[in-house]
């Protein structure tokens, strides 16, 4: 069966254009947590963090650098601010929340020590979140051209992506030799 599944993706889908589907993935803060923590491996910058769902699309982050190592752990509220508008502009923000300025400074921190794992950035007190890269770091590139939608809410204790996809055909660029052709052969006539 997986062979099968392989081999419609590397058709791209061919026997299954048309084909459409909507739902929504639940992910625990106990996996969020585990996927954060994988990922950290990759940021040396970070020591850990943790995050909390709350309901309303807001979070809570518990984050501890690792340098300089005398500072002490640090939460961070975040609200999701704009949802990824498919496909072209597949980035969720995040806005931080917190003690004024202090958020502000927090997202300067982030880029000085080079915290964040690719496909995040931080400008002044706003997280964005680029979907399309963090899909291809991870080998799920191939889903993005057939997600029309993706929406991500919290719940207190869990996120939930929600997505409606549709099988197509892939889009090719025009054939601008055969439409010059075309047009060289009309004005000939």
């Amino acid at each position: 069966m997986l062979d099968l599944i392989a081999q419609q993706q590397r058709s791209g889908f061919a026997d299954l254009i048309g084909s459409e589907g909507q739902g929504s993935i639940r992910l625990t803060d106990r996996l969020l947590n585990q996927i954060i923590a994988a990922a950290i491996q990759q940021a040396p910058a970070l020591r850990d963090a943790q995050v909390r769902t709350l309901s309303g699309d807001r979070l809570q982050a518990r984050i501890v650098l690792a340098r300089p190592s005398f500072l002490p752990p640090f939460t961070i509220g975040i609200a999701i601010a704009r949802q990824p508008e498919l496909p072209e502009t597949p980035v969720l923000v995040a806005k931080l929340e917190g003690a004024g300025g202090l958020m502000k400074l927090a997202g300067r921190a982030t880029a000085f020590f080079d915290v964040l794992p690719p496909g995040i950035r931080m400008e002044s007190d706003r997280a964005f979140v680029d979907v399309a890269a963090l899909l291809e770091q991870r080998g799920f590139g191939f889903v993005l051209p057939y997600l029309d939608e993706l929406r991500v809410h919290t719940e207190e204790g869990a996120v939930r992506l929600a997505f409606r996809a549709r099988l197509r055909r892939p889009r090719r660029p025009p054939d601008v030799t055969a439409a010059g052709d075309r047009e060289a052969g009309a004005s000939t006539t």
